[in-house]
């Protein structure tokens, strides 16, 4: 009997469904408590999908895989690139060639001092102004304050207050254009000139007191600030009816404590 042959039909390759990535770090947390059968009934994937995604978080502490980058390999492992990190965390005003020396000492890399900025930029870490905390700040203290004004007042009831002072040198500027290999060079004066000192009142419907004196503002001056102060704002719990201001020394007088209160 003469056999029939049958065309085979050309097979296809099913298409991978995409999963996004908090799903598969979801997968991996249930995995670690539950069966692989109960994680697919769960989040609706396949058995070889969990195995796949648990195997690459075990090797490499990611549910995505890192895809490889073309052209000449980093002078600076991800390692010595996270240690580069720790130690701008730990110590934010560190140089950079300092950073330079520590790669060397530890892993006895040299490496260039761009290469270190790159790196670091690529961290999402720049060199920027530092901005100064007083080393006698207690955290515990603000965190409770932060909670007091959160619980107890609303945001129209504060006038926050603070001085600021200012002279001639207030308004130079820290940055100039030069060709390379040569100073920024300004012609400028190096006398400070006189000083003069503001402090304003701020509050949600905008400044409500201002004062400007020639000079530092003294715990008179600045009671006599908040004497003016007072005949703009209202009884408390009204509409701006809470002084804000810091602790300096100024602001702790019982003359002013009185004044306030008296209100």
């Amino acid at each position: 009997m003469p056999g029939t042959s049958q065309q085979e039909s050309p097979t296809c390759m099913a298409r991978r469904r995409y999963i996004d990535n908090s799903t598969k770090r979801l997968l991996v947390r249930l995995r670690y408590k539950l069966r692989t059968d109960q994680v697919t009934s769960l989040l609706g994937v396949s058995a070889r999908t969990v195995q796949r995604v648990v195997k690459l978080f075990n090797l490499t502490g990611d549910v995505v895989r890192i895809p490889v980058m073309g052209g000449r390999p980093r002078d600076l492992t991800s390692l010595q690139v996270a240690f580069l990190e720790g130690c701008v965390l730990r110590q934010p005003d560190i140089m950079i060639f300092e950073l330079q020396e520590l790669l060397f000492r530890v892993y006895s890399v040299q490496t260039s001092t761009t290469t270190i900025v790159r790196s670091l930029h690529r961290r999402g870490l720049t060199y920027k102004k530092i901005s100064r905390h007083a080393m006698q700040r207690d955290e515990a203290d603000r965190t409770q304050f932060q909670f007091i004004v959160g619980m107890f007042y609303r945001a129209d009831q504060f006038v926050c207050v603070d001085e600021s002072a200012c002279d001639r040198r207030t308004t130079r500027r820290r940055y100039a254009w030069s060709y390379v290999g040569s100073r920024a060079l300004v012609r400028d004066s190096f006398s400070r000139g006189g000083k003069y000192s503001i402090a304003p009142a701020l509050s949600l419907d905008g400044i409500l007191h201002c004062v400007i004196h020639e000079g530092s503002f003294t715990s008179a001056r600045f009671n006599d600030f908040i004497a003016g102060l007072l005949h703009e704002m209202n009884p408390f719990p009204g509409k701006n009816s809470v002084i804000l201001m810091d602790n300096a020394s100024i602001h702790k007088s019982a003359e002013l404590r009185e004044m306030v209160e008296s209100r």
